[in-house]
This record gives C-alpha cells, structure tokens and sequence, in this order.
C-alpha cells in the first residue's frame, strides 16, 4: 500500500510539473508575429530600393537622354537648313512652289517664224497622227501638264530621293527631314504614236543636292555635311532624223 502510495504521489507531481499546451501556444505567437513583420518588413525594404533603381537607371535617365537626343537633332537640324537655305522645302512650300510653276508653264509661247536656209533642213518635216502643219509651235502645253515639242511629250514631277547616284558615279545620302525634305524637279520622256520625221531624245539636268560626307555614319555637326552633282532627268526634245 505504501508503494502504491508513493507511486501515486510521483505521478501527481509528474504531471504538476508538465507545461500546459495553451500557456506555451500563447508564449510562441508574440514571436512569431514579430518575425513574420520583420520578414514583410525587409521585403517591402527590398522592393522600394528595386523600384527606386528601376526608375533611375530603366526609366528616368533613358528618357532624359531621349530628350537631349531630339534637342540635339533639332538643333542640327536648324544649323543645317540655315547654312544650306534655299535647298529644303516643306510641304506646303512645295505645293506653293508647284502650282506658281504650273501657271508660268500655261503661259502663251512666242512663235518664231522666220526661214533659215540651209541644206541640211530641206527635207525637215514633222508629222504627227498622219498631218502635217504648217508650221508647229517649238514648245506648247496643255492644261493637262504635258508639254509638247514637235511629237515628244514631257510630263513634269518632282521626287526626294534619300540616295542616288552623282555624276561621278558614287552613292550619295541625300539629307531629308521630316518637315524638310529637298526636292528636285524631273520630266517623264514619251513619243506621240504616229510620229515621223524626229525621233525624241530627253535631256538630262544636273542639279545640286546637300549630302552627307563621305565615311561619316551618324552626322552630328554641320561640318560633316556638303554639297554633290546629280543628274535629273529633263525634258523631251524633237530631234530630226
């Protein structure tokens, strides 16, 4: 009985001594909030300093140098069109300059009729759809734009070409912006059917053109840019056979 005794007494005091499950539940969460706002903490420390970074090095200085870019190419761009005046037209420029053309060409031509002899024109005649006029006027145009000389037909245009070719044979790039372009005037070639007694050669134009100097690839001063030759196509002339 004595031994049951004391064997009761150790078990009751084992039991006294074990930490209660609730009470050790409640000493642990206090730490783990803490660690849990320290790690979120931490985080969002992390993630400002990215954002920040980000904004610097990704956004805010691409973007200010884009800005000193366009500042730097409107500024070339200025320089250039003052030192070559008169080489760039905009648009509307060019329509202005189009249709003042177009009424200088619809004037009355001056009939020159005055006979030269001499032997290597007895047998000049031009006949055209199968007439035969008595005289024809040297150059004559028509509302349509087309100009006539004897049986050729010129039609005037105009074209801003960014590389051609110059008149010593090598590619050249033409400067052209985007509110300023330079255009260059040339004529389309053609023969009237039925047209006996000349054949039609057309001429050829040089015309200037500012260019960028050889072996610079990105210009980014006045200086490296100069003035080439072109040849245009011109207009249509009769010329005897």
């Amino acid at each position: 009985m004595e031994g049951d005794t004391a064997l009761g007494d150790g078990a009751t005091n084992y039991r006294r001594k074990q930490t209660n499950p609730s009470t050790q539940k409640k000493a642990w969460c206090p730490a783990r909030l803490l660690l849990g706002m320290s790690i979120f903490f931490f985080l969002s420390i992390i993630g400002i300093v990215v954002v920040f970074l980000w904004r610097e090095l990704v956004f805010h200085r691409p973007t200010e140098q884009r800005h000193e870019n366009v500042l730097m190419e409107q500024n070339l761009t200025e320089n250039v069109l003052k030192k070559f005046q008169g080489y760039f037209r905009t648009p509307e420029e060019q329509e202005s300059f189009v249709n003042n053309l177009n009424r200088l060409n619809t004037g009355q031509p001056i009939v020159v009729n005055q006979t030269v002899y001499d032997f290597r024109y007895n047998n000049c005649s031009i006949d055209c759809n199968g007439s035969n006029p008595k005289f024809r006027r040297k150059r004559q145009t028509y509302a349509s734009g087309s100009i006539f000389h004897g049986c050729c037909v010129s039609n005037t245009y105009f074209s801003s070409p960014n590389a051609k070719m110059n008149v010593f044979g090598v590619n050249r790039t033409l400067v052209q912006y985007q509110g300023w372009k330079q255009y260059f005037q040339a004529t389309n070639c053609s023969s009237v059917l039925g047209c006996t007694g000349c054949i039609c050669i057309q001429d050829r134009s040089i015309q200037t053109a500012v260019v960028v100097k050889a072996g610079v690839t990105s210009p980014d001063d006045v200086d490296d840019f100069e003035i080439s030759f072109f040849y245009f196509d011109g207009c249509c002339t009769c010329r005897n056979t």
